[in-house]
């Protein structure tokens, strides 16, 4: 009697391991991002070198975004960092702001000039010569 209470408490046991234990995947040469996955879900430790540093970040997807490789999870999550440089105001063409970025900012490496739209901005008092702090 007792035997046939035990089997089904084994088994759901075993099988909510099955589903919910994170394997370790192994760490990636990005700077040590590591990885877990489970039946259900799956961990990524971020772990990854940038141009602004390291990012540092845990993350746990569930549903579709499990299946997903980790390159394209950090192509997910690298839309949602935020980033800043300093930049020198070169134009101001209606709602048009031109910008140079100051030496030595990451963003000298891809661009003498940026030029974006500041009609959703809020009233700012800016003139050419301006330094500016821009976050995107």
């Amino acid at each position: 009697m007792k035997k046939k209470i035990w089997i089904p408490i084994v088994v759901s046991v075993v099988l909510l391991a099955i589903l919910f234990v994170p394997i370790p995947m192994g760490s990636y040469d990005d700077g040590g991002t590591r990885e877990y996955i489970a039946l259900t879900y799956k961990i990524v430790d971020w772990n990854k070198l940038s141009a602004d540093g390291v990012y540092e970040k845990t993350c746990i997807y569930f549903g579709k975004d499990r299946l997903k490789s980790i390159n394209q999870l950090w192509l997910d999550e690298s839309e949602t960092i935020e980033h800043e440089f300093r930049a020198v105001v070169k134009e101001i063409n209606g709602e048009w702001i031109k910008v140079e970025p100051v030496k030595g900012e990451v963003e000298c490496n891809y661009s003498l000039e940026i030029e974006f739209h500041s009609g959703n901005l809020p009233d700012i008092e800016v003139k050419v010569g301006d330094t500016l702090d821009i976050k995107y």
